[in-house]
């Protein structure tokens, strides 16, 4: 278990390990993946280190080696490069080597991965578990500052957990619990989300105010905090999408605008349940169980950049051992109570009453926010991707991927609990990191989208074969129903004719409707033994038939 009361336990790790022998390195964008635009151009992917970039390790990663080179040799790194290497499939996938080298590259993430196996889960489905607990624990005025020409950005974070039924997305859930308890006294809540309002209210209650007497003064309220972050845990993503097609339904907008860190919430007529939420006031953090045959509720909604605002990982583990590995026997320490050094809620009141921060007379005193820096690898690949975004040139699925990068590896930063006399800057090699979990959901994306593909195209395969089943059995019907309707015809035929008729005469007194299948009538019939041969002929037409005495 993680504990999360207690001091820091250092982790003897220089951040510039990882890349004190790697100078700056430029890959070609497609050494990295592409996406298609819809008029089939190739648009770049961005994974861990923009365009192949690798930052030296000096002064942790904000200081650049002047050397290049075309290629990389990812087992000459110490920690992960975020490269992708072709399969001969020309599909795009994580290197094998640098995936084993992503999880022995902290202390904290190999107990993770150790823990998980242990448990029997995906290891990559509880650290994206584990992310979103974390996330969701901490205070909403820390922020990530990656570069200096944009606002602080928010911690807070989306994970899709990718399974089918009976893959253990729940138990992922349960367990990031078990590594991360709740710290004492820390205010996260979780919550089964219904709807867009009830998420507010979750944070902020409207309650009346009352006069000396103490009665209720009428149309006035003021609002009462409960609590200032939440985790929004729904381990059935058909039961989101249920809640999308309610009428008035304001859950999609609320999840794309917390993410972003905007306004939530709105203003009503009715004054008790009239709350806005501003930017930093709030910390929203949401992780989901996504069986492929029901992720249409989120890439169905990737037009608006639902499903690019979250971070996708498999909860299956196709590599388990067969032989379930021991419990991990070191424990890992990583205190979160640090964050909230201030007052709980100091400051929140009054920003929710002016609405935002910037309306507040001194904000960096009423509501100081504690900003985390980024190295230069990360602002030259933001400012990369910016460009790309402006250029058209950023497939709707990967449109916040700067974004999820950020939050992941200041979430990396954080659980490495590193010396805190130093402020909580965002290293080269947490950047690098974060990039290699980047790959990890581009791959439990693809998965999803091409499962998701399969089973459609089984229901739909299944659907015709059911409605050519169904379609036979309905010919076969009918054809049934005629034979019945000519034997009747040819039974009324030869009432009253002791001495028959012969088969040719029988299909001449017969409407033409049933005349075909006359003949087909009489060999039933006289099987069934309800005429009898009179005289036989060389065929049904030219033998004589006639009622049997039982008919």
């Amino acid at each position: 278990m993680i504990m999360t009361n207690h001091a820091d336990k250092l982790i003897p790790e220089d951040e510039n390990d990882a890349m004190s022998n790697a100078a700056e390195i430029r890959v070609k964008d497609e050494e990295y993946g592409s996406s298609h635009g819809p008029d089939g151009s190739v648009l770049p992917a961005f994974s861990g280190v923009a365009s192949g970039e690798v930052e030296s390790g000096l002064n942790d990663g904000d200081e650049m080696s002047a050397a290049t080179s075309e290629t990389v040799d990812v087992s000459s790194l110490e920690g992960p490069s975020s490269i992708q290497v072709d399969d001969g499939s020309n599909n795009l996938r994580l290197d094998a080597v640098t995936e084993k080298r992503f999880w022995d590259a902290r202390t904290w993430l190999r107990h993770v991965h150790d823990y998980a196996r242990a448990i029997r889960v995906s290891p990559e489905g509880l650290l994206g578990a584990v992310l979103v607990r974390v996330s969701s624990m901490i205070r909403p005025s820390v922020v990530l500052k990656v570069t200096d020409y944009d606002n602080p950005m928010s911690l807070n974070l989306n994970v899709a957990l990718v399974g089918a039924p009976g893959t253990g997305k729940g138990k992922l859930v349960s367990a990031a619990r078990n590594l991360i308890p709740l710290p004492l006294g820390n205010p996260m809540l979780e919550l089964k989300p219904k709807t867009g309002e009830s998420i507010v209210s979750k944070f902020v209650s409207m309650v009346q105010d009352k006069d000396d007497k103490g009665k209720p003064i009428p149309r006035q309220y003021h609002p009462e905090i409960r609590t200032d972050r939440v985790e929004l845990v729904q381990t059935e993503v058909n039961a989101l999408g249920a809640s999308f097609k309610t009428d008035g339904s304001t859950m999609l907008t609320t999840l794309l605008q917390a993410f972003s860190n905007e306004y939530i919430g709105a203003e009503t007529r009715a004054k008790s349940s009239s709350v806005v939420l501003p930017p930093y006031s709030y910390r929203l953090s949401s992780i989901l169980g996504v069986q492929p045959s029901e992720s249409h509720v989120i890439f169905d909604n990737s037009s608006v950049g639902f499903a690019s605002r979250f971070i996708f990982v498999n909860a299956i583990d196709t590599a388990a051992p067969v032989q379930r590995p021991l419990m991990p026997k070191d424990q890992w320490t990583c205190d979160l109570t640090r964050f909230d050094s201030v007052g709980l809620f100091a400051g929140l009141l009054d920003l929710l009453q002016v609405g935002d921060r910037e309306s507040l007379i001194d904000p960096d005193k009423q509501y100081p926010l504690m900003e985390m820096t980024f190295p230069s690898s990360a602002k030259k690949q933001a400012d990369r991707m910016q460009l790309e975004g402006v250029h058209g040139r950023i497939h709707e699925l990967d449109a916040h991927r700067l974004e999820l990068q950020a939050k992941v590896a200041a979430l990396f930063c954080i659980l490495d609990s590193r010396d805190l006399k130093r402020k909580c800057n965002v290293t080269a090699k947490d950047w690098t990191l974060a990039g290699t979990f980047m790959l990890m959901s581009d791959r439990a994306r693809d998965f999803c989208l091409e499962e998701s593909d399969r089973l459609e195209q089984e229901r739909r395969v299944k659907k015709i074969r059911d409605g050519q089943l169904a379609k036979k059995a309905a010919d076969v019907d009918m054809s049934e129903l005629h034979l019945l309707e000519t034997e009747d015809k040819v039974i009324h035929r030869l009432k009253n004719r002791q001495k028959g008729l012969s088969g040719m005469a029988i299909s001449r007194g017969v409407n033409d409707k049933w005349r075909k299948g006359v003949y087909a009538a009489i060999e039933r019939l006289h099987a069934d033994r309800r005429l009898e041969l009179v005289e036989q002929g060389d065929s049904i037409a030219k033998s004589v038939w006639r009622l049997s005495s039982e008919e």
